[in-house]
Order: C-alpha cells, then sequence, then structure tokens
C-alpha cells in the first residue's frame, strides 16, 4: 500500500450545497486533463446516486453509472458495494453524512455485540470505498458528517 495526500474534506450545509461541490471538483480534475474513466463518484445508496445523477444534469455535468457502456469520457459513478475491487486516480465519496453511513437500519435493534459487528461492516466499506483512490480523495456530505469519518480517517491511506 502506498500513501498519499491526505483526504479533502468538504462539508456543506445542504444537499444542493454538496452538489455544487462535487460538480466544481469534478470540473476541476476534467480541466487538470484527468479523463472521465479514472475518474470515480462513490456514494452509499443508489438513491443518493440519483441525486448525484440529477444534480449533476442541473450542473451541466456529464457522469454516467459505472455499469452503463460508454467511451471512458465520462466520470463513473456507483454504489460503496459497487466499488469494491476498482480504482481510479481520483475519487469523490458522496454524502457521506450521519443518515447513510451507517445505513440507520444496518445498526437498529440490534444487541450491542451485534450492532459493534454491523458498525465494523460499515467502516470496512467506508474504508473500501476511500481506498478506490489512487491520487486524491474528496470526502463530502451535507449536514452532519458520518461518525464513522473520524475513525476512518485514521485508517484512510490512499491506495
Amino acid at each position: 500500500m502506498r500513501s498519499g495526500p491526505v483526504p479533502q474534506e468538504a462539508g456543506n450545509d445542504s444537499l444542493a450545497s454538496e452538489l455544487d461541490t462535487a460538480a466544481a471538483t469534478i470540473r476541476q480534475w476534467i480541466a487538470e486533463g484527468v479523463s472521465g474513466n479514472a475518474i470515480g463518484i462513490i456514494a452509499r445508496t443508489k438513491n443518493q446516486l440519483q441525486k448525484l445523477q440529477t444534480g449533476m444534469d442541473e450542473r451541466k455535468v456529464e457522469v454516467r453509472s459505472v455499469d452503463q457502456p460508454g467511451d471512458g469520457s465520462k466520470p463513473l459513478y456507483m454504489t460503496m458495494h459497487r466499488a469494491k475491487g476498482m480504482e481510479f486516480f481520483k475519487v469523490l465519496l458522496f454524502g457521506v453524512n450521519d443518515a447513510s453511513v451507517p445505513l440507520g437500519h444496518v445498526t437498529a435493534g440490534l444487541a450491542e455485540a451485534e450492532r459493534e459487528d454491523a458498525l465494523l461492516r460499515e467502516r470496512s466499506l467506508l474504508y473500501v470505498a476511500a481506498t478506490r483512490a489512487r491520487d486524491e480523495l474528496v470526502v463530502s456530505w451535507s449536514g452532519t458528517p458520518s461518525g464513522l469519518l473520524a475513525a476512518a480517517s485514521a485508517k484512510v491511506s490512499v491506495a
């Protein structure tokens, strides 16, 4: 494993602001000459990705699902689970807030030991998503950041 730059954190007060940040980040990377298929946009849920797609359309930033065929010119978006085994030069982790990471239903109603196991799986998933970045990682959220970020940031190095 290589270490790289410290992940950048991009906290926002609203989803609209987070989408603005995502669009600006993607535009900057493309302006730097990074090809679209070397940019990964990763979120915890498909619902977040639908909001991302709509938000990028509104902001005139072209992105596509990793599962859609394409010529490689557009940045790819996917869920954290789908990102396993992939690598990108640049990664934007989108929507890493307290409502989505960890997902509430993953830990709700569990006994303490089971809850700790579920949280470990969520931390591991966040770690895997973050380590898809080879050169640069930006972690964004709107509202309250995930409580797992503090724990994950101590472990995350760009791989």
